[in-house]
């Protein structure tokens, strides 16, 4: 098989997000729609990616971002992209929607552990967020648990150009 064969074959293969995984960062947003930040970025202020939320400890707008984008955002994005029908459609959801799915209402914690693969992000990350008091919960059992009432507050405050 030549390199060519490899790549026209690699252009079919889909590349999957576990399941648990509902938020990725910007390096899974290049991954799934093959793009640089700057033309992610593009996406964002076009409005053509509408499910994206700022993590970054200060919201000011002169402060780093830490962007996290919607899995099946994403997703549905790279269908449009390709002219394909989207699986899943996300431009006309609403915000209490979009969060259901993402933080399911049946449960009224979330410990550290599975946020941390729910939003792509690290424990350091979370602790400092809980720290500066934007999650709140409490240590049960030398595990942290995030309120659902807090997170719903910190995406809905968060959300990039809404």
């Amino acid at each position: 098989m030549t390199a060519d064969q490899i790549r026209a074959q690699q252009r079919l293969l889909p590349l999957p997000v576990a399941n648990n995984v509902a938020l990725v960062g910007i390096e899974g947003a290049r991954n799934v729609l093959g793009l640089d930040a700057e033309s992610i970025s593009a996406l964002i202020q076009d409005g053509e990616l509408l499910w994206v939320w700022d993590f970054a400890l200060s919201p000011v707008a002169a402060a780093r971002r830490e962007l996290r984008f919607w899995r099946l955002d994403l997703i549905a994005a790279a269908s449009r992209r390709q002219g394909k029908a989207e699986v899943i459609g996300t431009r006309d959801l609403l915000l209490p929607v979009v969060l259901d799915t993402i933080l399911p209402p049946t449960k009224a914690a979330f410990n550290s552990w599975e946020l941390q693969a729910l939003l792509t992000i690290s424990g350091q990350q979370l602790q400092r967020l809980c720290d500066v008091k934007h999650l709140s919960g409490e240590v049960r059992g030398h595990t942290r648990w995030i309120t659902r009432s807090s997170l719903v507050a910190f995406l809905s405050k968060r959300l990039v150009g809404h």
